[in-house]
């Protein structure tokens, strides 16, 4: 207990150390890229007041997920929100993808479950008279979303909708009105968690088959053993997904579908690029 109930203060104190830093800095923010020809640190500008947690099964996600709400209600200076946007598929089409988008920022209303949610998207929440977001942090079970890819099909969409926009659309625009209103949308900052992927597998393989409802009667009377899954992959049957990890970095594209080189350094590259932290569960105290 004394053990758990150090790492859960280390982990509040990590999680608070980002949040804070997220909000110390101005709407541009930094983030730090390691030029390796030059052996020097260099800043680029990101936009910090989105954080996404897309998070990956396995990896201590219930657990972050519960202390990033606690730290919200805390501190109040950020708002953390889990919720489905469009649907809970984890790999989406270039269709689903921009839809996801489109709906991450604006009020929509969508059927989830068989019941009918309302959610209110980034931008329209910041005028919103019932809320007042400065920071979010969002979190879902979802692959690496490409929002600088789809982002300029979306403006147009944006730039048509009646809802109120930030103050930093309401300025004088010349004619390259599009371009502007790209660069005022705030993008998100990735963070996510990982471990050691052989008992990653593991935790997910008994977690399916302690699953109620009828998804877990149906892997615990059909499911292949944990021995079936992992060496007669031909014939086995509702067994866990290989490169789990893998495909959470890579995304929605179509080199993400199968299992290849091309695969894994898209997935490097994005880790890389896009996300602001990846801590590792098996070294909690330390990451």
């Amino acid at each position: 207990m004394e053990k758990r109930r150090r790492d859960t203060l280390l982990l509040l104190s990590l999680l608070s150390f980002v949040l804070l830093t997220v909000n110390a800095q101005d709407d541009r923010g930094t983030t730090l890229n390691y030029n390796d020809q030059s052996l020097e640190w260099k800043c680029e500008g990101i936009r910090p007041a989105l954080i996404f947690y897309n998070r990956v099964g396995k990896c201590g996600s219930r657990t972050i997920k519960s202390l990033l709400d606690r730290q919200s209600r805390i501190s109040r200076r950020f708002v953390a929100a889990s919720e489905y946007i469009t649907d809970d598929k984890h790999f989406k089409s270039v269709q689903e993808e921009e839809d996801f988008i489109y709906s991450f920022y604006t009020e929509k209303l969508h059927t989830f479950g068989g019941r009918q949610l309302r959610r209110f998207g980034y931008l329209a929440s910041l005028h919103h008279p019932t809320t007042s977001i400065e920071s979010l942090v969002y979190d879902q079970h979802v692959y690496f979303v490409n929002f600088p890819k789809y982002l300029p099909l979306i403006v147009p969409k944006l730039l048509a909708q009646n809802f109120s926009l930030p103050k930093f659309f309401h300025r004088p625009f010349d004619q390259n009105i599009h371009q502007q209103t790209i660069n005022s949308i705030p993008l998100p900052v990735f963070i996510n968690m990982i471990r050691d992927p052989t008992q990653r597998y593991i935790s997910q393989f008994y977690f399916w088959r302690s699953a109620p409802g009828p998804f877990g009667d149906k892997v615990r009377t059909e499911g292949s053993s944990l021995e079936q899954c992992v060496f007669n992959t031909s014939s086995a049957r509702l067994c866990p997904p290989r490169n789990y990890i893998t495909r959470y970095f890579c995304g929605h594209d179509s080199v993400c579908t199968k299992e290849s080189n091309e695969m894994l350094e898209r997935a490097k590259r994005t880790m890389k690029e896009q996300y602001l932290f990846v801590g590792l569960l098996e070294e909690l105290n330390t990451t």
